[in-house]
């Protein structure tokens, strides 16, 4: 049933759009995601704002608050092509929204890292045997934290993400410097600039894991969940007694 209901709007959608309504004056991105029709302050993407496009294209023609983020088509104006999108993020493929056409697309950026930490860690860490994934998402940026990620004890650490194809955050590890004869954990910050909520998966490249264990992966909504913690069991370590 669901899915015929969809089909018929679908088709709704195909047969009455013709035509581009444009509001008279339009505006740059209120914020860089597309999708917040109703200029919610949260920038939350809902069944609202898909009442307000509706009620926009087929019944009252007021203006829209902004255009250009009601257009996610990616072409001048809002009409059916931006619905139909609008209906495929929200109930069928749930794939994320493109960035507002006139937004800077998403960049990542190292913030830097703890250095080498003692064995000794805080009580509200993670614990030493745990390589986790901390985020959380905030006004378009998401912020990443890598809790006990291993280098050697003399490195100089960096990390580059980076979003791919805007589905997956990717994170290259390494490190400068001559090596020492010794590992140790360091908690490595980063973030991810003009992100639009959607789905995503966060990966990273590890310099130094076992070869049975899994690499750290977190699979993330930020529709549902604007933050949140992924976890990989190490279970040996050489420098953890």
């Amino acid at each position: 049933m669901k899915k015929t209901i969809l089909a018929l709007l679908f088709g709704l959608v195909l047969l009455l759009a013709t035509n581009t309504v444009l509001a008279d004056e339009q505006r740059g991105c209120c914020a860089n995601a597309t999708g917040n029709v109703d200029c919610d302050p949260t920038d939350a993407v809902d069944g609202a704002d898909l009442s307000v496009l509706i009620d926009h294209l087929f019944i009252s023609l007021d203006d829209l608050c902004c255009v250009n983020e009601a257009s996610m088509d990616g072409l001048p104006g809002v009409d059916g092509a931006d619905l139909s999108i609008l209906i495929n993020h929200l109930f069928i493929n749930l794939t994320p929204l493109p960035l507002c056409h006139d937004a800077p697309p998403p960049s990542g950026e190292y913030l830097g890292d703890t250095g080498c930490k003692p064995p000794e860690y805080s009580k509200d860490e993670p614990p030493a045997t745990q390589d986790c994934l901390e985020y959380y998402y905030e006004n378009g940026t998401l912020f990443i934290k890598h809790w006990n990620a291993v280098f050697n004890c003399c490195a100089i650490v960096w990390a580059a993400p980076y979003v791919s194809n805007n589905i997956t955050i990717y994170v290259n590890e390494s490190f400068e410097g001559a090596p020492c004869p010794c590992l140790c954990r360091y908690d490595l910050e980063f973030i991810i600039h003009n992100l639009p909520l959607g789905k995503y998966t966060i990966a990273v490249e590890e310099m130094y894991i076992m070869p049975d264990d899994d690499p750290v992966v977190c699979h993330i909504d930020l529709n549902n969940e604007l933050s949140g913690i992924c976890c990989e069991e190490r279970l040996y370590y050489p420098w953890i007694e």
